[in-house]
């Protein structure tokens, strides 16, 4: 399985340089394995090491205090990947 809910693009700004844009939509509701399929994704594209990267979204994790990176275990992936 892969996740769905996201569009990627990739903009050439100038003759040899571009900017690849990523828009994410995770639901608040999302199952497991959803999660675990955004997880992949998104350090699929990490891995991929685009000089300019941009991804924006509606990720839904309620129970992350953004403030203290503090969160249940479940999250803790989802806060990890965030700050590579």
């Amino acid at each position: 399985q892969t996740f769905k809910e996201a569009v990627w693009v990739k903009v050439k700004v100038e003759a040899n340089k571009s900017v690849t844009f990523g828009c994410v939509y995770r639901s608040p509701s999302s199952s497991t394995e959803n999660n675990n399929n955004l997880i992949s994704l998104l350090q699929c594209v990490c891995d991929r090491n685009y000089q300019d990267l941009l991804v924006v979204g509606d990720f839904n994790y309620p129970n992350i205090n953004w403030d203290d990176c503090a969160s249940t275990d479940g999250e803790k992936t989802a806060i990890n990947l965030v700050n590579v």
